[in-house]
């Protein structure tokens, strides 16, 4: 990724042995895959690093949001700004939202002054599952987490058993419209079906209750039916994006096609 990002092999060697190399290469990667342009990559890459030196994080401790909220501050009115910089107000906020934006991904940010994000116990409950019976990496729980919280948001205050496949389809063609790749929409799409597979283990939701007939009315005629109601929506990721390189390239099946919400696929 830092090979990508960067030309000069000083710099390139200054990232990859900075501190929480692994952390920022992830977090980098992952907004590579919602379709963020090279200068935005290289300007999150230039704060994340920052940050991990100018707040001395370790490898694993949380972090409040006030800490951050304050090195941010503090960076932004630092006595030897370079000229060219933007405005300490502007720097703050930069500093803030990049850094907040990655320990969250990562799963180390703390914020007991904000509301939880909807079915946030649900969340943990799947991410501690994820790594307590499965043993997935950081990383793969850090994106289920991080998912998992964008889908919710979108659907705002909506009951588990309220959820519909039209709504993850909406979800996924939003996604497409704000420029994310096939292989953003096809990882979060995963995503959200993991979680309702695990709903229907631990009882939050009815088994099988989004292959109800009576949502049949609700279907788009581009559906093809199949082994089972929801296993049979024969969409495409470029279906959901706007890219071209999407558009033109050969169809992939998301989850979505492969039973998104059927826990017995």
């Amino acid at each position: 990724m830092f090979k990508t990002l960067y030309r000069c092999p000083r710099t390139v060697a200054r990232h990859e042995n900075g501190p929480l190399h692994g952390s920022r290469r992830r977090y980098l990667e992952h907004l590579a895959a919602q379709g963020a342009a090279l200068h935005t990559l290289r300007a999150a890459s230039g704060v994340i690093y920052r940050a991990a030196i100018w707040m001395n994080l370790d490898e694993s401790s949380p972090v409040e949001r006030k800490e951050v909220e304050r090195a941010a501050e503090r960076w932004a009115n630092r006595s030897y700004r370079n000229a060219s910089c933007s405005g300490p107000q502007q720097t703050d906020k930069e500093f803030r939202q990049t850094t907040c934006n990655w320990l969250r991904f990562a799963g180390r940010l703390r914020e007991s002054d904000r509301v939880p994000a909807p079915h946030q116990l649900e969340i943990d409950s799947l991410c501690r599952y994820m790594e307590e019976e499965r043993g997935l990496s950081p990383a793969t729980i850090a994106t289920a987490r991080h998912s998992l919280a964008k889908f919710f948001k979108y659907a705002r205050k909506r009951k588990l058993g309220e959820f519909r496949i039209i709504d993850v389809e909406n979800f996924l063609a939003r996604l497409g419209k704000e420029g994310w790749t096939r292989h953003g929409i096809r990882s979060i799409a995963h995503q959200i079906r993991t979680f309702f597979r695990y709903s229907e283990q631990q009882d939050w939701t009815k088994p099988s209750h989004c292959r109800s007939s009576t949502w049949s009315a609700r279907i788009p005629a581009r559906t093809t039916p199949s082994r089972s109601f929801l296993a049979g929506r024969a969409t495409t990721v470029s279906q959901y994006t706007n890219r071209s390189q999407d558009r033109h390239s050969r169809p992939t099946y998301t989850p979505v096609a492969c039973g998104l919400w059927d826990a017995r696929q």
